[in-house]
């Protein structure tokens, strides 16, 4: 074989190689990512820092050699976040651990819509990655308020449409998304609720009684008495039909028509759950 043959062959190979490191991402190196620093941590952990080839920096924090695929994902990631527009970050890191990937970024500086959320995030943005889904769950202060924001990452602009509710009412997004504030009111309006359950239950009673032809000679009492008595009947006996409840109230004394039970289990069906 000739030195050109020789040559051209080697060239050939060396390529192949390359091209086939960077895509199986066995190391830093091969996603063109320079660690620029190891340190050991306690629980056998490491922590990474490293810089792309365009100067951006992040950490990774792992408990051992990383596999292919978590690789991928935390260069993945980290282009993602660093091309959001009007995100500067400070710093981003990754802790891989069990498939799955926590990612906290710190901004240097962050503007949407042309409002500065910077001070608004003094923990960061926190997320996590595990089984291809990407959920966030961080604080946001405004005016004193310390509001959770957490969900699914589908897309990143409903996560900003998110900020910006939040930060041009952060009470209106408070009430509007913390369990906690909306249990607290109506336990601040307990007598209120029960007096309209009562009204209901009295407003329930009143179009039964009206509707029922079996009630037109009864007072009120009367036929609440009766109404308790046959849903008694059917809670002891959920299956029995309205014709065999007919007979077995009337060996009670009460007088009922098959049309109007129909009309008691459909106004009272609450009851009977």
């Amino acid at each position: 074989m000739s030195n050109k043959k020789t040559n051209k062959t080697i060239k050939l190979l060396l390529l192949s190689a390359v091209f086939t490191v960077n895509f199986c991402f066995s190391s830093w190196d091969a996603a063109m990512v320079t660690v620029t620093q190891s340190v050991a941590q306690g629980d056998n952990q490491t922590l990474d820092e490293l810089a792309d080839k365009s100067g951006r920096s992040f950490s990774v924090l792992h408990g051992g050699k990383l596999t292919e695929n978590e690789m991928k994902e935390v260069i993945k990631q980290k282009d993602f976040f660093y091309s959001q527009k009007g995100l500067e970050i400070a710093s981003m890191r990754f802790a891989v651990s069990d498939n799955v990937i926590e990612i906290i970024i710190v901004p240097a500086k962050y503007t949407l819509e042309g409002k500065d959320l910077t001070d608004c995030l003094p923990a960061g943005l926190f997320f996590i990655l595990k089984e291809d889904a990407l959920t966030y769950n961080f604080r946001f202060v405004k005016n004193k308020l310390f509001l959770n924001l957490k969900g699914n990452l589908l897309a990143f602009t409903d996560l900003e449409k998110k900020l910006i509710e939040a930060y041009v009412n952060p009470q209106k997004f408070y009430i509007r998304n913390d369990p906690d504030y909306i249990l607290s009111k109506i336990d601040e309006h307990d007598e209120e609720i029960e007096q309209l359950r009562k009204n209901l239950d009295e407003l329930t009673f009143f179009i039964v009684k009206q509707s029922c032809k079996s009630f037109k000679k009864l007072g009120n009492a009367a036929a609440k008495d009766i109404i308790a008595k046959i849903l008694a009947a059917k809670k002891a006996d959920p299956q029995a039909p309205d014709k065999a409840l007919v007979g077995q109230l009337k060996t009670q004394g009460i007088k009922i028509a098959a049309p109007d039970l129909a009309i008691i289990f459909q106004y009272y069906k609450n009851a009977l759950q």
